[in-house]
């Protein structure tokens, strides 16, 4: 897994936050309640029922429809002034789509953020004509490979369903952590996961459920590897193992902490090839590392190099290894 940067864009500063007291006082009365969970936003509410409620003053308007049931969760907010227009749509809970667009002669940069259901996130920057794009299996991939794009314009968005919501903070204790792990000399070892899969065919029963229980007691770690293998190379029982192992990873109910979302994205070489670009040459020095023992070899990168002959040798690692990665 990893990101995806579709087209480019130059950042701005953001504006301030859209005034969205209907949005607020909604969250505030058990209406909405946010989590992110394995990376993904999902909303519950405490209470059920309907609510719709709308406002109009000074040249601003806000419209708010909420109906919950236990099989149903489906909200629509709406605020428009004479410089912006701010919605919000969510549908069963985690399909969420936020925007923010100006109006009239506004200077504010557009944002729009969406989320389904088995499907990438998406983030959108700037007007249309000259926009970044971005895709990324979760949140924590965007913030930890485009932290300023992320600190710059989603946060403070993703901040209007809950302000409570620290997401730049907790990104960079992830990204503490998955270093701290590395100079430790934590790395995990792809060759031994390679051999448990290959176990989990194994003619003997108690063989495969040896591979079996350590691929699980090894954790969020083997995720990334476990999910990107190809099925048309498993037989029927490593597919069918691989499948439950993945579900088991992936299930959680409880907010994401720091030190779960490191053991999850350390085994991520998206994650280590974004950190090949930090300003500091310690933390690219140990992403170097840790990719070569993601991949089984060591990569053709020289953290003490010049920018641009570094951003070369990024690019070269791009294609070469994540194709699929922009």
């Amino acid at each position: 897994m990893g990101l995806v940067l579709l087209a480019g864009a130059a950042a701005e500063e953001p504006r301030k936050l859209p005034d969205t007291p209907k949005l607020t006082e909604a969250v505030r009365r058990g209406w909405l309640r946010g989590q992110i969970v394995s990376g993904r936003i999902a909303f519950r509410g405490t209470r059920l029922g309907s609510m719709n409620d709308a406002a109009k003053s000074d040249g601003r308007e806000e419209r708010m429809g909420i109906h919950i049931t236990p099989q149903e969760f489906t909200v629509r907010y709406e605020m428009l002034s004479p410089e912006e227009e701010f919605l919000l749509e969510i549908t069963g809970s985690d399909q969420i789509h936020v925007r923010r667009t100006a109006k009239g002669d506004s200077r504010l940069v557009p944002v729009d953020f969406r989320q389904s259901a088995d499907e990438p996130l998406r983030l959108t920057v700037g007007p249309e004509e000259d926009e970044q794009a971005h895709s990324s299996p979760s949140l924590w991939h965007l913030l930890i490979t485009r932290p300023e794009v992320c600190r710059q314009h989603l946060v403070p968005l993703l901040q209007v369903l809950d302000e409570q919501w620290d997401l730049s903070t907790t990104a960079e204790q992830v990204e503490a952590s998955l270093l701290r792990a590395a100079a430790e000399g934590d790395l995990p070892d792809p060759r031994r996961w390679a051999d448990l899969v290959e176990q989990l065919g194994d003619e003997r029963y108690a063989r495969r459920e040896a591979a079996d229980r350590e691929l699980r007691a090894l954790g969020r770690v083997v995720l990334t590897y476990l999910d990107g293998l190809d099925p048309s190379r498993l037989d029927a029982e490593q597919h069918y193992r691989v499948q439950r192992i993945v579900m088991m990873l992936s299930a959680s109910i409880e907010n994401d902490t720091p030190p779960q979302i490191a053991s999850w994205m350390a085994g991520d070489p998206a994650v280590w090839l974004a950190l090949l670009s930090r300003d500091d040459e310690s933390t690219r020095r140990l992403a170097a590392q840790r990719l070569g023992a993601l991949l089984g070899k060591p990569v053709a990168f020289d953290p003490a190099a010049d920018p641009a002959t570094r951003a070369g040798q990024i690019e070269q690692l791009r294609s070469q290894i994540l194709g699929h990665i922009k």
